[in-house]
């Protein structure tokens, strides 16, 4: 049976430019809360064509289906302000509240072309934000009767998206998404980019790949499987699957993750280098393998059984001004015991060079709790003289001698205190024959020799 096609050109929805000026010079202000206003009448809606097609023979059973709707350059400038105040409130309502119930609505393809544009802005939160695309195509299916032949397939193309809030700027652009399902399960590709503008670190950005596959089993609660899901951000890989299933206001989670030979030196010089600048000028080797599962319930205090894993194997590091690289190695883990809490160990972490070397062993007990234990082993040897290459400036500042150090035991995070450190179970000392720093260019010697001190239960004063 004939479809009839409706179509409408150069249409706009506006009203009195004057409608909202009172509220618009209240509260904060910015350049897009004076998009879409005009000298006679401000717009809310526009676009430059407007399509659709109505099945006959389902207005007979009482339905509306709408096999396709094509809206061209479409433009929405939305502003809200305060008390609940919005333009798109423009319309007057009575005191009759009849409501009347639409017949049920079938949709298809939805098309919106040629640079849809959308403004929102809330003076009262002072939240700005400018949303452009290039193209949305929406292959799926919207039935308000029978939502189980609801069906996403969702393409967008370029998507641009810029906000403002009290103090800093976001930008973030969608190259790519697609979104597709194929029975109860949806295929995910997104490409993008985040660029953030701070008062404290300037301008950053964050590329992100994310694709996978998202089911939805048939089960008796809310339940998503997430397979093969690779995700790519700020040149971390990640990847990981997982169930997850909702039951009484907890969540069942079965799931695994891997971070397998990630390049430590393309997130210094990359999005780290935007917080600490100083990171740009590091060269490295190092590759973090990390991996862990998570099985179990989550909410109201209780955490899944987690095991997780870290190696960085021994690597290189190297600044731009130092002669000397320095080596580097971790291996650390992570785990829920069968009291529900969460521990961390440290087996291995070392740094080295020429007349340096540093090791530690530890860990924390009960992380998520009030007053984690820290246990700390570690050693610590240096000869001065040869680590002047690692000295800032080298040439005004010259050091002999050699310094060793051990601190070993633990203490509680309450601890960490000028007030209540005495109470911490920690032995250790720093030791040197003699210490010797001269600075020819201030003429300033000092030395210091037979250097010894020691911390243990031995030095605590009792008070």
């Amino acid at each position: 049976f004939p479809n009839v096609g409706i179509s409408i050109e150069d249409c706009s929805l506006t009203y009195p430019a004057e409608r909202f000026d009172s509220l618009e010079t209240a509260g904060a202000q910015g350049e897009l809360l004076r998009m879409g206003c005009g000298q006679v009448a401000d717009t809310l809606v526009s676009f430059k064509r407007f399509s659709a097609g109505i099945y006959i023979a389902s207005l007979i059973g009482g339905k509306i289906s709408i096999p396709h709707i094509i809206l061209s350059k479409p433009r929405i400038f939305a502003h809200s302000y305060n008390d609940g105040n919005a333009n798109w409130n423009i319309f007057r309502t009575s005191e009759d509240s009849t409501e009347t119930a639409l017949p049920p609505v079938s949709i298809g393809r939805i098309r919106l072309v040629n640079h849809p544009h959308i403004v929102y802005t809330d003076s009262q939160d002072t939240l700005f934000a400018m949303l452009d695309i290039k193209r949305i195509a929406f292959n799926g299916r919207i039935d308000t009767r029978n939502t189980s032949r609801n069906k996403i397939g969702l393409s967008i193309d370029s998507l641009m998206l810029g906000g403002r809030f009290a103090s800093d700027t976001l930008g973030f652009r969608l190259s790519k998404l697609d979104i597709h399902e194929h029975e109860r399960h949806l295929d995910i590709m997104a490409q993008a980019k985040t660029m953030l503008a701070t008062h404290s670190f300037g301008r950053m950005s964050i590329p992100i790949i994310i694709t996978g596959t998202a089911s939805f089993p048939k089960d008796t609660v809310p339940a998503v499987d997430l397979s093969g899901v690779n995700i790519e951000i700020a040149s971390i890989p990640i990847s990981l699957d997982a169930s997850m299933r909702r039951i009484g206001g907890l969540t069942e989670v079965d799931g695994n993750f891997r971070i397998n030979d990630c390049k430590a030196e393309e997130i210094l010089t990359g999005f780290i280098s935007n917080i600490i600048p100083e990171t740009g000028k590091i060269r490295t080797d190092a590759v973090i393998s990390m991996q862990g599962t998570c099985k179990g319930t989550i909410g109201k205090g209780i955490l899944p059984d987690i095991n997780a894993s870290l190696e960085i194997p021994d690597s290189r590091i190297s600044h731009k001004d130092l002669d000397q690289d320095i080596g580097i190695a971790l291996s650390a883990s992570a785990s829920t015991d069968e009291n529900n809490c969460l521990n961390i160990a440290v087996s291995d972490l070392s740094a080295g060079t020429q007349g340096f070397e540093f090791r530690f062993n530890g860990g924390a007990e009960d992380l998520t709790g009030e007053d984690p234990l820290i246990n700390i082993d570690g050693n610590l040897s240096a000869d001065l003289h040869s680590m002047d290459s690692l000295m800032p400036d080298s040439d005004a500042v010259k050091a002999e001698g050699k310094v060793s150090a051990n601190l070993k035991g633990s203490i509680k995070s309450s601890q960490i205190s000028i007030y209540n450190f005495a109470e911490a179970d920690l032995e250790g000392f720093i030791a040197s024959d003699s210490i010797i720093f001269v600075s020819p260019k201030d003429s300033i010697s000092i030395a210091v020799k037979g250097v010894d001190i020691k911390a243990g239960p031995e030095s605590k004063v009792s008070r």
